[in-house]
């Protein structure tokens, strides 16, 4: 068991970051208040890195910490430039479009400590995508190491990474989305997976659009779909597949994973 000294000793070691992009205002206003009741259940910072000119606003709206940048390099840049201007030893990355349904704060709070005291250089927090690497325990709870196997091993949103390592990947690739394809993050000895649905979010934009299907059921939704600054995705087939792809990850992750590969 954790002590409760950690939610306050943890603070000064990990840290929350989630950037904004100008475009994607309306959704991060929807999302931010979850992900300040999840870094407040955890005891961690929450840090928003908005545009300059939105800094004014966000520091009066938020409780949580609020930075800025001044010049748009792009996400990746942007944020390897923050990196390297915080003190924290690990970072979690939440993006602006994901909403957070649901998380085992109890879990969280062991896993994080375990993860830390153990030096860990990565540690998935969703299980999406699972891992089916070998299994090893770390204060009690069961975690995978990332395989060679899999797709998107370094999967970024909700996941533990060193700061040090994730600014030199950072710095190594364009986008996000670049990095979870293709970073072998299983090249790392201390890489590993929670075998557990620790958290659970929903990623309401597709391409700076609404996707209706996503965010129909969620609380509070309906103000943001009557909002007209966004366009709406009614993507049926894409819904139905990610349904799909989320049964495959729960009960059969080798499947997934093959499946994947072989499409790539």
């Amino acid at each position: 068991m954790v002590s409760s000294e950690f939610l306050c000793e943890s603070s000064d070691k990990v840290c929350v970051i989630i950037q904004l992009y100008h475009k994607n205002q309306v959704a991060f206003d929807f999302c931010i208040a979850q992900a300040q009741k999840f870094c407040e259940d955890i005891g961690i910072t929450l840090i928003a890195l908005v545009p300059t000119q939105l800094y004014e606003r966000y520091t009066n709206f938020l409780s949580c910490n609020v930075e800025h940048y001044s010049e748009d390099l792009g996400f990746n840049r942007n944020l390897a430039w923050f990196l390297g201007k915080i003190q924290f030893d690990y970072v979690i990355l939440g993006f602006d479009d994901i909403f957070l349904k649901r998380w085992d704060a109890y879990v969280l709070r062991d896993l994080l400590h375990n993860a830390i005291t153990n030096d860990f250089t990565y540690l998935r927090l969703t299980r999406r995508p699972p891992s089916i690497g070998d299994v090893t325990k770390i204060g009690g709870y069961s975690v995978k190491k990332v395989s060679c196997y899999e797709v998107y091993q370094a999967s970024l949103v909700y996941s533990l990474i060193k700061t040090s390592e994730l600014k030199n990947i950072l710095e190594s690739y364009e986008d996000p989305w670049s990095i979870e394809q293709h970073y072998a993050m299983s090249a790392h000895d201390k890489a590993y997976s929670t075998d557990l649905a620790l958290i659970d979010w929903k990623n309401i934009l597709v391409k700076s659009k609404l996707d209706y299907f996503e965010c129909f059921m969620l609380p509070g939704s309906k103000n943001l779909l009557s909002d007209s600054t966004f366009d709406r995705v009614y993507d049926l087939k894409r819904h139905i597949y990610k349904l799909a792809t989320k049964f495959l990850c729960l009960h059969f992750p080798n499947l997934y994973h093959y499946i994947k590969r072989w499409k790539h």
